[in-house]
């Protein structure tokens, strides 16, 4: 029944408008590498058949298959005929021998003599159906699969339905909730920071806009150029978030410093004219890791890196254009700098005038150079 059903499920399959491709056949499954074997076959095949067929073409065999075709000639002079003209040395049997011994290379024992992958125990029958789009578009998996469920609907066969287009429809909203987890986390814990960095509930938020901007605005380019985003590019919110909030917060400490000698417009213009420069080094050196995932083969990696980079470009253009202009009707709100000093820069100065600096500097290197040594001894896992 599965070898009269695989053929039949696979025309239904390929009946739908939002299949690409159907690989049935093992000859389908194996794609390019059928043009491979056929360009060069001898290639491909095992180290005993290699022998047994130089055997039969220069070995002792081929006197023996060529007096064996003789004597098939004498008793049946039309079919002897056209086995030597089309296989005089017996290869044919060789090659189908291969085949089969190829096939044992899947993980479960396939049926002898079928074309297709079909499996006795468990018995089962694999086919592979290509969707027009990627599975990271959950829109068009959730609309493919109930395609499929309903082409397949009442057959005399069960399907099971596996891979990326299933995951994707199982694990939308699980991803969709992490998203806004991850957003929310990262979004309150670095306004918190902020808020106690800047000692300033108002700066906070303001501090947020740009970041805001920025965030909103790259994800809305990348989902305009790319279309559905997969699940890591959409993680670049929080990304975004982390990276992009250090312009404005720098900015703003810089103008609380210069306010308290110069007038508003003045403080302003200073603390511009003196962050350009830092930010620059900031944004080029960020710019260069990210856009270094733009070489990447896989999409996830270069629409993130094409995400994160417009993301950083835009939060440090607002911030030099937008948020100077924000902090000017609430000038009076703002406070000159605290003049303590951080307990971790206390932290680091008592450390420098300890005798033990050395010591200290000496064992941070050699916790670097371990953790270099661990990683080439030990590699990292990729799931």
């Amino acid at each position: 029944m599965r070898e009269e059903a695989v053929p039949a499920v696979a025309a239904q399959l390929r009946g739908s408008p939002r299949v690409a491709a159907v690989a049935a056949t093992r000859e389908e499954f194996a794609g390019a590498r059928v043009e491979w074997v056929r360009k060069a076959p001898l290639h491909f095949l095992p180290e005993e058949t290699l022998e047994r067929l130089k055997a039969r073409v220069a070995g002792p065999e081929r006197r023996a298959e060529l007096e064996s075709t003789l004597r098939r000639m004498a008793e049946d002079p039309l079919a002897g005929r056209r086995t030597a003209q089309a296989d005089p040395l017996g290869l044919r049997w060789i090659f189908g021998e291969a085949t089969e011994k190829l096939g044992e290379r899947f993980p479960a024992k396939l049926r002898s003599g079928s074309p297709y992958l079909i499996v006795d125990q468990p018995p089962v029958a694999f086919i592979r159906a290509l969707g027009r789009e990627d599975s990271t578009n959950a829109a068009f998996s959730r609309a493919l699969l109930a395609d499929v469920r309903e082409r397949l609907a009442g057959g005399k066969v069960r399907v099971e339905l596996a891979g990326g287009y299933v995951s994707a429809e199982a694990q939308e909203a699980a991803l969709k909730r992490d998203i806004r987890v991850e957003l929310i986390v990262s979004t309150i814990a670095v306004m918190l920071f902020v808020w106690w960095f800047t000692r300033s509930l108002l700066a906070a938020h303001l501090v947020f806009v740009p970041v805001i901007l920025a965030t909103l605005g790259a994800l809305a380019l990348g989902g305009a150029l790319f279309g559905p985003l997969t699940p890591i590019v959409a993680c670049a919110g929080a990304i975004l978030i982390a990276q992009g909030v250090d312009f404005p917060m720098h900015l703003f400490t810089r103008f609380r410093t210069e306010r308290a000698t110069r007038g508003r417009d003045d403080a302003l213009l200073a603390a511009q004219r003196g962050m350009i420069r830092p930010f620059t080094g900031i944004l080029v050196t960020t710019l260069a890791a990210f856009l270094a995932l733009l070489v990447s083969r896989f999409p996830g990696f270069r629409e993130l890196g094409f995400v994160l980079s417009c993301g950083l470009v835009l939060c440090v253009a607002v911030t030099l254009v937008v948020f100077p202009v924000m902090l000017m009707p609430v000038d009076r709100f703002v406070r000159p700098a605290t003049a303590r000093i951080p307990w971790v820069v206390r932290l680091a100065g008592a450390i420098f005038r300890s005798p033990w600096r050395r010591v200290v500097a000496a064992a941070i290197a050699l916790l670097g150079v371990t953790a270099w040594g661990v990683v080439a001894w030990k590699g990292v896992r990729m799931d």
